[in-house]
């Protein structure tokens, strides 16, 4: 018989015979160390009495804020030329940034953000106002023009990011024909 052990603190050993049988390993009963050293005791901090967790409330916080700064950026881009006049082939007179490529470059690294700065707003419109102050269009009806702003993403979103298409918060107003 041929014993190979390996190991000190907790050997094991190979023991092969001549007859070819197959090797057996021989191992030790594992042993439960006491433990000597004192076991970490986690902190617990004290809740708010109004149920909310701090941690997760700055969380949110700056959630918001990162979508509001890329919904901000987005739409800084986005108005480029928006609703500009058309020339007599129905073209923009003015070169308008790719708004598809816009739309899927900002909800890819924002989008979570962004969504959940919609949703604090309580829809995508009265996100779009937040963001877009009415004294930057001061030449046109800015009800009427952010609610188109609004209805154009929600049109390219449908394609690419429909749960951004389902945050359109529409009114009585819209109703009415």
């Amino acid at each position: 018989m041929i014993r190979i052990t390996i190991g000190t603190a907790t050997p094991i050993t190979i023991e092969v015979d001549e007859t070819g049988a197959a090797p057996r390993i021989v191992t030790p009963a594992p042993t439960v160390e006491p433990i000597t050293a004192p076991v970490a005791v986690a902190v617990v901090e004290a809740v708010p009495d109004n149920g909310s967790d701090p941690v997760q409330e700055k969380l949110l916080q700056q959630t918001l804020l990162t979508g509001r700064s890329a919904l901000a950026t987005m739409m800084e881009e986005w108005i480029v030329g928006f609703g500009c006049s058309l020339d007599e082939n129905g073209k923009a007179t003015v070169e308008q940034p790719d708004r598809l490529k816009l739309l899927q470059r900002s909800m890819g690294t924002n989008g979570r953000a962004i969504m959940a700065y919609i949703d604090n707003q309580g829809g995508l419109r009265k996100a779009i106002r937040s963001v877009v102050p009415d004294a930057m269009l001061p030449d046109v009806d800015y009800q009427t023009y952010t609610t188109e702003l609004a209805g154009n993403i929600v049109q390219l979103a449908s394609i690419t990011v429909p749960p951004l298409a389902d945050t359109m918060d529409y009114t009585h107003a819209d109703s009415q024909g």
